[in-house]
């Protein structure tokens, strides 16, 4: 906090892209690096998060007249939830090891498959592809058989449905989700996204 304060203070245009360079070519470690990477995304357009080919940070300046970059209370509250939770950055095949059975709970929010073939999907260097979503769907099959609950979000496609069949053991809710990201004000507004279970 004493370093988004600061972050705050110096806010501008500039000042971004000077803390994104830093950002991307890891001139700032440890909290510093996290103060960072929440100031760029809350003043980033839009506060999309999405990387180049070098995996670096590329959204542009958002030009906010007052950003929230930070609030106190929420900051607070989120440390004493994490008290004893671990945050492990991996990929999420290697927690399969972890998974003992019931009791056990995963959520997965993977990149949404695309709602049509323009949609934007680039926010890493690789890409979330079919065989992507054949792999998930492996990984959750065997979650699933021991007793694990699942919920998986995306968008409500029917080749995503199709993998996911109430016979074998999986409910599928339909939510309406707004979408304020769009580079077409008319394109944002309310969609249908599906949420997947299974043992819940």
């Amino acid at each position: 906090m004493r370093y988004l304060s600061q972050f705050k203070k110096k806010n501008s245009k500039d000042f971004f892209y000077e803390l994104r360079n830093s950002f991307n070519t890891k001139k700032i470690r440890g909290i510093k690096r996290c103060a960072a990477f929440i100031y760029i995304n809350k003043t980033c357009f839009n506060g999309i998060y999405r990387v180049n080919s070098k995996n670096e940070f590329n959204v542009p300046y958002g030009k906010y007249d007052n950003p929230e970059i930070f609030n106190k209370n929420t900051i607070l509250e989120a440390s004493k939830l994490l008290q004893g939770a671990d945050i492990i950055c991996q990929d999420y095949g290697r927690i399969q090891s972890y998974l003992k059975g019931k009791g056990d709970f995963v959520y997965l929010d993977p990149c949404y498959d695309p709602i049509k073939k323009t949609s934007f999907t680039a926010y890493t260097p690789e890409k979330f592809s079919e065989s992507d979503r054949y792999r998930l769907k492996d990984f959750i099959n065997i979650a699933k058989l021991k007793g694990v609950s699942i919920v998986l979000s995306n968008n409500k496609l029917k080749e995503v449905l199709e993998l996911y069949k109430v016979k074998e053991g999986y409910i599928t809710y339909d939510i309406l989700v707004s979408r304020p990201i769009n580079s077409n004000a008319k394109g944002r507004g309310k969609i249908t996204e599906s949420v997947i279970t299974c043992n819940c």
